[in-house]
């Protein structure tokens, strides 16, 4: 005998403290929604804008070479949406951040790839856009749902995503964790294109930005002497390990090089 009807009903009106999502590369990626900042983040996923990413391959034309890479640009981002909040709970154990700071570095991670059109880069070069430009426009719109959202939670919200977005932010650390040398979305692309591809390269640990992670006022730099008690002074940036740095670099020549070099790409390319 099944469960009443009403029970059901009374189940589905119950309020749910977070959302779960199933990920081949993080297992599982949880998202409160019992606060406000929660809440946000949960509506920007539901966004029209946002649920298209599921029709974009994250490696475009690569599946024709790779047969396993059917993942999307929405489980990518996704996925660098849930580094940068682990980034954030590390760092935050030594570091200060403003609120807000936080909110718009996680909204960034979320929604940096939203301007991307068919095929992901591929069609960038044959119909002459870049796919930044196009999210930023999406984030500072007042006609989008995503740009009304981040509205509706502050007014200077979008602006500051979309100054991260386009490495423009300070304290440049939390731009610097969006698009750097060594970034959330570095680190979700190079697991999850080894894993879908089956390319045993680019394992990068995100347990590299430890709360002990050290800034400096110019930038990127080498030197943990340059540690700071805060990030909220303009101009600090992240110091990394060299040789983390290198093996990511070198990790997506490597993809490059595999995906370029197909045969069957070119010749799908050509056609």
């Amino acid at each position: 005998m099944g469960l009443p009807f009403n029970l059901f009903a009374r189940i589905n009106n119950l309020p749910m403290s977070e959302r779960i999502y199933r990920d081949p590369v993080h297992n599982i990626i949880r998202l409160r929604t019992d606060t406000n900042e929660g809440e946000l983040m949960m509506r920007l996923i539901d966004t029209p804008e946002f649920q298209r990413l599921r029709r974009i391959k994250q490696l475009g034309l690569g599946l024709y070479t790779y047969q396993g890479a059917e993942h999307s640009r929405f489980t990518h981002s996704l996925g660098a949406f849930h580094l940068m909040s682990r980034v954030l709970d590390r760092l935050a154990e030594k570091h200060l951040f403003k609120e807000q700071d936080r909110v718009a570095a996680r909204a960034a991670a979320l929604l940096h790839d939203v301007g991307h059109g068919s095929f992901s880069h591929v069609m960038e070069k044959v119909l002459g856009f870049h796919h930044e430009k196009w999210t930023v426009e999406v984030v500072l719109s007042e006609a989008t749902e995503i740009g009304q959202l981040l509205r509706s939670y502050s007014l200077e919200l979008p602006a500051k995503v979309a100054a991260i977005i386009e490495g423009k932010f300070q304290p440049a650390a939390l731009a610097q964790l969006v698009s750097s040398q060594l970034d959330v979305d570095r680190m979700d692309y190079l697991l999850r294109d080894s894993l879908m591809t089956g390319a045993k390269y680019g394992h990068v640990s995100p347990g590299l930005f430890s709360p002990h992670t050290a800034f400096g006022r110019s930038g990127v730099t080498s030197n943990p002497a340059a540690s700071l008690k805060t990030i909220g002074n303009r101009g600090t940036g992240l110091v990394r390990d060299r040789h983390s740095l290198r093996e990511s670099a070198a990790a997506k020549v490597s993809n490059n090089h595999r995906v370029s070099r197909s045969g069957r790409l070119r010749r799908f390319v050509s056609r």
